[in-house]
């Protein structure tokens, strides 16, 4: 649901909320071991420019900060 929100930057962080004014029209997502990329395409539904904060939120990140897991160990 993110994915089509609009975004802005509030005291605790990000805020997610939704807009007539843009609204996206296809998302190609590719996902493999050694790479993800995704491509948007958005429509603009006014007849004028809009700008909006493109973001993307992630999950809370736990764990020991001193622990590398990218790492791997011999």
């Amino acid at each position: 649901l993110a994915n089509d929100s609009v975004a802005e930057l509030g005291t605790g962080g990000l805020i997610l909320s939704r807009s007539d004014a843009v609204a996206m029209q296809s998302e190609d997502l590719f996902i493999s071991p050694e790479k993800v990329t995704v491509d948007y395409v958005f429509r603009n539904n006014t007849d004028k420019d809009v700008s909006s904060i493109v973001a993307f939120p992630m999950p809370d990140i736990e764990g020991d900060p001193n622990e590398m897991p990218a790492i791997p160990e011999a």
